[in-house]
């Protein structure tokens, strides 16, 4: 029987073209959710779409580098003109290089994985977040453990994902008593509106 628990309802994920984004969308799909799939490799993401269409869901690709402000944006405004509305959004992009102890690393190469792990989520809530909050439907930031203690060779992604379990609990302070659930995946827990401190 088909599970059709999300019928109807309309996800966003950025970084959807392999690994754990593609495995979200295709688990959102298989459940009934119509996706949005964003990613920089449009090939990828057109590649998914099809599969999910295919199998009878609904989902389309869009072209989307997440450290764009611009082209976050028109994502979701591509999404909202294909469906109409945006239920849940998922962050999910992201990189780990450079990897190195910190005066080993180029500053440059770490301002840009900070611009993809955190501020490129700061702008996917931003532009998305009016839009899931008329639903009152849920944003889902993908954390690591890593936001949480410091690992050597890693102070660019550890501090990325830092902020962006931060970002989390911000928005689910400042928004959830109008209806927001935001989690901040990454550790055997979650934080949510209701419960904003990490456990």
């Amino acid at each position: 029987m088909t599970d059709t628990s999300l019928s109807g309802k309309i996800t966003l994920v950025i970084g959807a073209s392999v690994g754990l984004g593609a495995a979200i969308a295709e688990a959102l799909a298989a459940r009934g959710a119509a996706v949005a799939l964003a990613a920089r490799r449009r090939d990828a993401v057109d590649a998914l779409a099809a599969k999910i269409n295919a199998g009878g869901g609904q989902a389309i690709g869009l072209t989307c580098d997440v450290s764009d402000r611009a082209a976050v944006q028109a994502a979701v405004a591509a999404t909202l003109a294909r469906f109409g509305r945006i239920d849940h959004l998922i962050n999910n992009a992201g990189v780990i290089e450079p990897i190195g102890r910190f005066l080993d690393t180029d500053p440059s190469e770490w301002a840009r994985l900070i611009d993809i792990n955190l501020t490129g989520a700061m702008y996917a809530c931003h532009a998305a977040l009016p839009h899931v909050l008329a639903q009152k439907g849920v944003i889902v930031n993908i954390s690591s453990g890593a936001g949480h203690r410091p690992l050597e060779g890693w102070s660019a992604y550890c501090t990325s994902k830092a902020g962006l379990v931060m970002l989390t609990r911000a928005l689910a302070l400042e928004y959830g008593e109008q209806g927001l659930r935001i989690y901040g995946f990454g550790r055997a827990c979650a934080f949510t509106a209701s419960r904003p401190e990490p456990c």
